[in-house]
């Protein structure tokens, strides 16, 4: 197979593999943020006050989670326990 043919193959791989990834990571992001608008609709009494004050700190907690830093999980996230179950957490 001629070397501008792999190449061509190559990029096309890639290009679905970031596709799927990206999918992925759409649906993730999706679910997680349907669930903390559900338990902060239910934490707040449908107040919207409440979320808004609450929104901060739940925002820079699932970004740290999202980077692989669960360390505020436990107290401040609202859908990450903040156990690594892949390492049986």
């Amino acid at each position: 197979m001629p070397s501008s043919v792999r190449t061509c193959f190559r990029t096309v791989k890639q290009k679905y593999l970031d596709e799927q990834s990206q999918a992925a990571f759409s649906k993730d992001i999706k679910a997680r943020c349907n669930l903390i608008i559900k338990d902060l609709t239910q934490r707040g009494n449908g107040d919207l006050m409440n979320m808004i004050h609450t929104l901060p700190v739940v925002r820079t907690t699932t970004i740290d989670c999202y980077a692989g830093n669960c360390s505020n999980c436990p107290d401040e996230s609202l859908v990450c326990s903040g156990v690594d179950e892949a390492a049986g957490g």
